[in-house]
């Protein structure tokens, strides 16, 4: 039973595969790095600051009389983009899968350590839950505090660092300028030897090929050139011993 011949690849193929999946690598590399040292301590710092804020507001809540009350709602949605408002009790689910909503319940939790009695979760042992608005309109934390429960809500535009948007877009743009990168590197290193196997593909060149490309390539096309000027003296050689003998002989000569 005969075997199938194997499938060879061409130089630009194995070529631009090579460069392609070396750059990926270090992309996916970089990509990690650049999310570990630098987004994700960014995105805790500005959740850290956003925490600050809803906790000092809260705390500010319960000591500012009815009537004033209105006016730090206010100034707190024009400022800040936060709406303030009392519930009568807590809603106690979780919905939490940004990380960014993560970072700011865990710095509202590691801020707040005043539950009031009966607000504790027993499951968790926390009394700050977060969820996300209908229809992707914001999120929500809800905080006891004193006698109160106070639910707190912004939008989205208001979560400073969008992590899993940030290397979507990182990720993506990274593939295409791997892509483009690999094939144009790919093209430009194999040219002078796909140029060469054309002419050499044609029958021995009339005069010498011009040395151009890397190194390794103008080696290679010097030792074409050298093959093809000895095959010609082989050729000339032989045809003017064919043309002697033919002579001596006074008779025609036909191959």
């Amino acid at each position: 039973m005969s075997r199938l011949p194997r499938r060879t690849w061409s130089l630009f193929s194995t070529t631009a595969l090579a460069l392609i999946g070396s750059i990926s690598i270090i992309l996916v590399f970089a990509l990690t790095a650049v999310t570990w040292f630098v987004m994700v301590p960014m995105a805790k710092r500005s959740a850290d600051d956003l925490a600050a804020l809803i906790v000092l507001s809260a705390q500010t809540w319960t000591e500012l009389p009815k009537e004033a009350q209105p006016l730090l709602a206010a100034e707190l949605k024009n400022q800040h983009g936060l709406i303030i408002q009392e519930i009568p009790a807590l809603n106690r689910l979780h919905s939490t899968n940004l990380p960014y909503v993560r970072f700011l319940h865990n710095a509202v939790v590691h801020r707040f350590n005043q539950c009031p009695p009966g607000t504790i979760d027993p499951q968790t042992g926390e009394c700050i839950y977060m969820g996300s608005l209908p229809q992707g309109a914001g999120y929500w934390i809800e905080i006891p505090i004193a006698d109160d429960v106070l639910k707190f809500e912004f939008s989205p535009s208001r979560v400073g660092y969008k992590i899993p948007f940030t290397l979507g877009v990182i990720l993506v743009g990274g593939i295409l300028l791997t892509l483009l990168l690999g094939l144009g590197l790919a093209r430009r290193l194999t040219r002078p030897v796909s140029r060469l196997a054309e002419q050499v593909s044609l029958g021995l060149p009339d005069a010498p090929l011009p040395l151009t490309g890397p190194k390794e390539t103008r080696v290679l096309i010097e030792a074409v050139n050298r093959r093809s000027a000895e095959v010609k003296r082989l050729v000339e050689n032989r045809t003017v011993l064919l043309a002697g003998i033919s002579h001596d002989l006074r008779t025609p000569l036909t191959r």
